[in-house]
């Protein structure tokens, strides 16, 4: 053995700079001196197989077959096996040992250990992960060559997916490089089984977003086929934005440092813009509005499908970032993000707006019984794809990936983490919504009011007008009082009543709870109101006009709209005596 291993030391020395080395993730948690003892320990298992086989036997081996039969059992396709088929098919005439052929050390590679554990794999419940890789790589198994390059890469990419462990394992054409190298395979032979798999047989996808190599049932359908058909129906009603926008994973950015502070939720809409729209577009508040938030963060993306060149230009990169500048000085709830990237993602997001078109239609087909096969072929591209738009979008809204420019207030902003840049939307927020009034009533402090919470306000708003008594004749703990707690008494806008108390209600619309900010803000709000009402007396104007002054950010206060009619109420409450 130790002649052995000297004849051969350079190719020992180079799978451990191969499977030990920097780039290598397998053993990276394990110290060096730890290599020769996987090396060489455990020869002629190849390094990979060694870290498979005791995390697979963990996963499904059971009494007749685990991690110590493999090795010291007879079982077929045991480690016993496994050199006793050495002894009869690579002892040449020559007398080459049977541990080489052709001057390579023979190595065991994990398909090895899919052969061993089949039945193991095969009886694993119907709803386990490792039962559903099993039935796939069986199905394709049945169409290869037991011995082919080709069944080799089925089997090892299965028991990847089994162990599901891809910071260490990755499914990929790298990894299957390092390992068959090691078996005596090229690049090229490689490669070439890889595209048979995918081209040919159609039981692999190769993923975009990751490079992963991920096997899946044939349905027979021309799925690529099909997809780039869609792709060409969908390109003349589809924009790029479009799909980004209808697939958006942040489509409301928060500031949350504003919103803890301010016992509210404010949020500013997270839309993607095209960089040609952006430069034609002028009325980006009026634009902004009819996305009913706080703010808008807008995000420009570069569509290469409407661009005349090919890349941006130096000249158009200044000329975006000094148009962003001068509306967000002008309109402050607006914050433009500009990418620094200029790959080409239209044809991936075409494909991907395609897929789920494709996949929710055979979903809601209701003619035919769901083709779950096709379904899952669509299902495994529209994950990929899938992936992509979220890159795209946390290239935007990550700002310690260095890939985009932010410009918020007139000014370009250096971010380096993501609580930057919502602790600048609290800072934008906190320098336009000035005025607001404190409200901790998270049900009733929102434009859009549940139907319960509804008719709780309108019980209040019933008592706020029509109960002479200083309680409103509401007690207990119903969702009407939690209201008239959190937005008239803590505010000190109507006077606690003790109990049994016959004092009549009084509304003070010059509270004075002992938070001075507070109060000041709640003054406002009522002078703004009795304002409306005083012109009002002279001409007739609509509620609208009010709630547009206390929900816009001109006025600096922001009000949510299921609080107003409370304080509408408490003025016109203290004018009944008029």
């Amino acid at each position: 053995w130790k002649n052995f291993c000297a004849q051969n030391e350079a190719q020992f020395e180079n799978l451990k700079n191969v499977w030990f080395g920097g780039s290598s993730r397998l053993f990276s948690n394990l110290e060096g001196s730890f290599a020769d003892t996987i090396l060489c320990g455990c020869y002629p298992l190849h390094p990979a197989t060694s870290y498979i086989l005791p995390r697979l036997s963990e996963k499904a081996a059971q009494n007749e077959r685990t991690l110590r039969t493999f090795l010291s059992g007879n079982d077929k396709n045991g480690f016993s096996s496994l050199i006793e088929k050495l002894g009869k098919t690579e002892k040449t005439e020559s007398g080459e040992n049977e541990f080489l052929h052709g001057g390579k050390i023979i190595l065991f590679t994990p398909d090895a250990l899919f052969d061993y554990f089949e039945n193991q794999l095969q009886n694993e419940p119907y709803t386990s992960e490792i039962k559903k890789n099993y039935l796939i790589a069986s199905q394709i198994l049945r169409r290869l060559e037991k011995t082919s390059l080709e069944a080799k890469i089925v089997k090892t990419i299965s028991l990847i997916y089994c162990l599901n462990q891809f910071e260490r394992l990755s499914p990929d054409l790298n990894f299957l490089f390092a390992l068959y190298d090691d078996a005596g395979y090229s690049r090229e032979e490689i490669r070439g089984a890889v595209k048979n798999l995918s081209e040919n047989l159609g039981v692999v996808y190769l993923n975009v977003h990751n490079n992963y190599i991920q096997l899946k049932a044939a349905s027979g359908a021309d799925v690529p086929a099909l997809i780039s058909d869609c792709v060409e129906k969908r390109r003349r009603t589809v924009r790029i934005v479009d799909i980004l926008n209808s697939f958006n994973t942040e489509k409301f950015i928060y500031p949350t440092l504003y919103n803890v502070k301010n016992k509210m939720t404010r949020y500013f809409r997270f839309v993607f813009v095209s960089e040609k729209e952006f430069l034609e577009r002028k009325d980006w508040k009026k634009f902004a509005e009819k996305f009913n938030s706080d703010g808008c963060v807008f995000a420009l993306f570069k569509d290469f499908e409407n661009s005349e060149n090919s890349g941006r230009t130096d000249f158009d990169k200044e000329k975006i970032i000094e148009k962003t500048k001068k509306i967000s000085s002008e309109a402050k709830n607006l914050v433009f993000i500009i990418s620094r990237l200029d790959e080409n993602f239209s044809e991936k997001l075409r494909r991907f707006d395609s897929v789920a078109f494709l996949r929710n239609q055979l979903l809601a087909d209701s003619s035919n019984l769901l083709d779950s096969v096709l379904f899952d072929e669509y299902d495994i591209v529209y994950q990929d794809l899938y992936e992509v738009v979220k890159q795209i979008v946390h290239s935007y809204v990550r700002p310690e990936r260095n890939l985009a420019l932010y410009v918020s207030l007139g000014a370009e902003r250096k971010l380096y983490r993501k609580s930057e840049f919502t602790n600048l939307i609290s800072k934008i927020c906190a320098e336009i919504f000035y005025r607001t009034p404190v409200v901790n009533n998270e049900m009733l402090n929102k434009n859009c009011l549940t139907g319960a919470a509804t008719k709780s306000r309108a019980k209040l708003l019933d008592a706020m007008l029509n109960s002479p008594f200083a309680d409103l004749g509401l007690s207990g703990s119903g969702q009407e009082v939690s209201f008239m707690r959190s937005a008239l008494l803590l505010p000190g806008i109507l006077k606690k009543a003790e109990k049994n108390s016959a004092e009549k209600k009084i509304f003070n619309l010059e509270p004075a709870s002992g938070n001075s900010k507070n109060d000041e803000n709640f003054k406002n709000l009522f002078t703004v109101i009795k304002e409306f009402f005083a012109r009002a007396e002279e001409n007739e104007i609509s509620f609208s006009e009010l709630f547009e002054l206390l929900v816009k950010p001109e006025n600096g206060i922001g009000l949510r709209r299921g609080v107003i009619p409370l304080y509408i109420a408490a003025v016109v409450s203290s004018f009944s005596k008029n």
